[in-house]
C-alpha cells in the first residue's frame, strides 16, 4: 500500500515538473517573439496601413502588406528607436515638358518644377520663363512649358524699356505676350510679322481718331474798285469789313498725342462776313513823271494784282499783246474828245470799249505805265498790229518805250 502511494506521488510530481517546463517554454517563446517583432506604418498616397512584422527587409514588409511597387516608384524607410518603422511610398507619375519645339516626358516622384527640369537636363537662360513657377511642388501628372525668351528694347506710350519676349514670336505675338495692346492703326517701326531677335529696337506710335468742334473766324473779304475821282494810288474805305463766324467739325488723326492730320467733315455758318469796300484812285496829273516806268507790279493770278503803290486791286480780265507809244501836239484831242495826255491811251474799241478803266504793265511786271482810260484809237490798233498805244508827252519817252509786250488789265 505504501509503495503504491509513493509511486502515485512521484508520478504527480513528474507531471507538475513537466507542466512547469512547458509553461516556461511558452512564456520564453512569447517573450522572444515580442522582442523580435516591430510595428510598421506604411503611407501609400492617401492610404495608411499599419501592421506588426518580424521581417527586416522592406520588400518583404511591403509584400506582407500586399503592396506592389512599380519600377519608378520611390520608397522611403525610417526606423526609429521605439521599434517603429515608417515606410512612405512616392508613386511615379508622368511629367511632360514642352521646350524648343519638342515635348519631353519624364517619370517623376517628388520635388519642384526646377527639380523636374534638372532631371530632364534642361538648362535655362536668365530671361527664359517657365510655367508653372520653378519653386512649385509637383504632386500629380503635370505639363511644364519652357518659354525661351530674348530681350527687346521697346519704346511705347512715352517710355523706353527692356522687355523679355518669346524668341520665336512675331512682333505681334511678342507685344501680346508683353501685355502691350497693338491698335489696328498704330505705327510699328518694324513689320508686325517679323520675328523678334535679341536687342531688337521696336518703336510703337499710338494712332487714334477723334471728332472735334471748333469755332472759326471767317475773314471778311475786300471789294476793291478804282475811281478817277481820287488821285492815283490814294485809297479810301467806304465800308468797313466785318469778320464772320462758323462752327466746324473736324476728324483728327492723332499720333502719340499730336494732331498730324485734320479733315473737315461739316461746317455751319453762324454769322456771315461782310466785305470791306475800298476804292483806289487812278486820277493822274496827265503829265509825264520824267520816267517812262512808274515802278513794278505783280499779278496775284487770282483776279487781283498789286499796283506800283502796293495797293491790291481787283480786275475782271487781262489782255496781252504788243504795246507802242505815241505823242501829239499840245491841245490835241483824242477820238473821244478827251485831251491827249498821259493816262489816256489808244485801243481798238471793238476789243476794249472807250471809257474802260485799265492798268497797264509789261507782261513780267517790271515796267509799269499805270492807270489809264481807253480814250483814243488808231489804224495800227484797228488792224491788230498793236494792242494798246500809250500816250507820252515827249517823243524821247516814246522812243524809250519803243515796242514791247504788255498786259492790259480790265478793271472793275
Amino acid at each position: 500500500m505504501k509503495h503504491a502511494i509513493k509511486s502515485e506521488i512521484e508520478h504527480q510530481i513528474k507531471r507538475i515538473v513537466a507542466l512547469v517546463c512547458m509553461l516556461f517554454i511558452v512564456i520564453t517563446s512569447t517573450v522572444s517573439v515580442a522582442a523580435l517583432s516591430k510595428k510598421v506604418c506604411i503611407t501609400d498616397g492617401e492610404n495608411i496601413i499599419t501592421l506588426t512584422t518580424l521581417s527586416k527587409e522592406t520588400d518583404k514588409i511591403l509584400e506582407q502588406a500586399g503592396i506592389a511597387i512599380e519600377a519608378n516608384d520611390l520608397v522611403k524607410r525610417d526606423d526609429d528607436s521605439y521599434d517603429y518603422i515608417d515606410i512612405t511610398i512616392k508613386r511615379a507619375f508622368n511629367v511632360w515638358i514642352s521646350v524648343d519645339g519638342i515635348c519631353k516626358k519624364i517619370s517623376f516622384n517628388e520635388g519642384t518644377v526646377n527639380d523636374a527640369l534638372a532631371r530632364a537636363n534642361i538648362q535655362l537662360s536668365g530671361v527664359d520663363a517657365v510655367e508653372p513657377a520653378l519653386d512649385e511642388e509637383i504632386t500629380i501628372p503635370t505639363n511644364i512649358e519652357v518659354i525661351r525668351r530674348c530681350n527687346v528694347n521697346l519704346t511705347v506710350d512715352g517710355e523706353t524699356k527692356v522687355v523679355p519676349v518669346p524668341s520665336y514670336a512675331s512682333i505681334t505675338e511678342a507685344m501680346e505676350y508683353a501685355g502691350v495692346t497693338l491698335g489696328e492703326d498704330d505705327i510699328v517701326s518694324i513689320s508686325r510679322n517679323e520675328q523678334v531677335r535679341e536687342n531688337m529696337n521696336i518703336t510703337i506710335k499710338r494712332v487714334g481718331y477723334r471728332e472735334s468742334t471748333y469755332v472759326e473766324e471767317i475773314k471778311h473779304g475786300t471789294m476793291i474798285s478804282v475811281s478817277d475821282a481820287l488821285p492815283e494810288g490814294q485809297q479810301k474805305v467806304i465800308r468797313e469789313g466785318v469778320d464772320g463766324e462758323r462752327v466746324v467739325v473736324k476728324r483728327e488723326r492723332i499720333v502719340d498725342g499730336e494732331i498730324v492730320e485734320s479733315t473737315e467733315i461739316s461746317s455751319e455758318v453762324k454769322r456771315e462776313a461782310i466785305s470791306e469796300k475800298r476804292v483806289v484812285g487812278m486820277k493822274n496829273t496827265g503829265k509825264s513823271t520824267g520816267s517812262i516806268s512808274k515802278g513794278t507790279a505783280k499779278d496775284n493770278k487770282n483776279g487781283t494784282l498789286v499796283d506800283h503803290f502796293g495797293n491790291t486791286i481787283s480786275y475782271k480780265s487781262v489782255l496781252t499783246g504788243s504795246g507802242t507809244a505815241y505823242t501829239s501836239s499840245p491841245g490835241a484831242l483824242t477820238a473821244t474828245g478827251k485831251p491827249a495826255q498821259v493816262g489816256h491811251v489808244a485801243v481798238d474799241p471793238k476789243k476794249i470799249p472807250y471809257g474802260t478803266k485799265l492798268y497797264i504793265t509789261s507782261t513780267d511786271g517790271s515796267f509799269v505805265y499805270g492807270y489809264a482810260v481807253a480814250s483814243d484809237t488808231g489804224g495800227a490798233l484797228k488792224s491788230g498790229s498793236a494792242l494798246v498805244d500809250l500816250y507820252y508827252d515827249t517823243l524821247s519817252e516814246c522812243y524809250q518805250f519803243g515796242r514791247r509786250q504788255v498786259s492790259v488789265y480790265i478793271l472793275n
